[in-house]
């Protein structure tokens, strides 16, 4: 009559429909700042992307200027290759202790070509270690665990 128990299934937008707001949450005592995407919660558990993706670089001796430039080149190329309707970059993990490190993390469709994406980045930055892991998450468990 009035459907008070009827559990109405959540309704999800393509990832390119969300909007962008990027946040900075310093971890001190675990030597890392994330620079997240808080635009993406209402895509939490969307079923369309459920792989986690994480690209990883290595940025050991680099100086502070060569790092944000690199941070932004590798951002800009994980975006090309996403097409925000594949994939999107919710988080960006910078590890200010030894090794220091930056990691991209997206949320993508299944169906993704993960060896191409890691070639074409390893092919497009050939002085700089990319290494890459794909698994599911469909829960966007990482992404949530920034968000506490």
């Amino acid at each position: 009559m009035f459907n008070l128990f009827k559990n109405t299934p959540k309704t999800y937008k393509s990832l390119s429909e969300y909007p962008e707001s990027w946040s900075i949450l310093q971890e001190n005592n675990q030597g890392f700042i994330v620079r997240l995407n808080a635009g993406y919660k209402e895509a939490i558990g969307n079923p369309e992307y459920p792989i986690k993706m994480g690209i990883a670089i290595l940025i050991e001796g680099e100086h502070d200027e060569s790092i944000a430039t690199l941070k932004h080149s590798v951002e800009d190329a994980i975006s090309e290759l996403l097409n925000k309707d594949e994939g999107a970059l919710v988080a960006v993990i910078t590890g200010m202790k030894e090794p220091k490190f930056i990691e991209f993390l997206s949320y993508t469709k299944n169906n993704l070509d993960f060896a191409t994406i890691h070639k074409t980045l390893k092919d497009k930055f050939p002085k700089i270690e990319v290494q890459m892991h794909a698994s599911g998450d469909p829960e966007w468990v990482d992404y949530q665990s920034f968000l506490k």
